[in-house]
């Protein structure tokens, strides 16, 4: 007798094992591809977020902070800059390198939803469409800042 006819067999007699090994090996190839294809979805998700800034300027301390709050808004919110910072990235010695400054000042809530004070060149910049290699088109140079006209937001 020829091994694949005693493992066959094996099988046979021991069907709803077998049938069980089989079925707990396909979820569990299932489970990991799942988890591959979520994992890909998340990652596109948050580089295709944060395309098309290219400075972020606030107050010192946590660099990652700065970035979650400014682009994904998922922190507390940090100090804000004095307005006098952005006129001086607008205006200022940097008013001919930077195309595009586009304050931002968060701080308050309403109903758990949060208080964003901006102006309309956030809307603008992140109209600029992207190329199919995920190059900016017109290579914009943006910059966001956390500032407040006043000293505090």
């Amino acid at each position: 007798m020829s091994l694949f006819k005693i493992a066959w067999r094996s099988i046979q007699q021991r069907a709803l094992a077998s049938w069980l090994t089989g079925l707990s090996m396909a979820l569990c190839v299932a489970l990991v591809v799942i988890v591959f294809v979520i994992h890909g979805l998340v990652t596109r998700s948050f580089s295709d977020a944060a395309q098309g800034y290219h400075l972020i300027v606030g107050k010192k301390g946590s660099s990652l902070q700065l970035v979650f709050n400014t682009v994904f808004h998922l922190s507390r919110p940090i100090e804000n800059l004095p307005w006098s910072y952005y006129k001086e990235l607008t205006t200022g010695k940097h008013g001919g390198v930077i195309d595009v400054a586009v304050p931002l000042c968060m701080g308050d809530s309403y109903k758990d939803f949060r208080v964003v004070g901006t102006t309309p060149d956030l809307c603008q910049s992140a109209r600029s469409s992207p190329s199919p290699m995920g190059w900016p088109t017109t290579r914009p140079r943006t910059v966001i800042t956390n500032c407040s006209k006043s000293s505090a937001c």
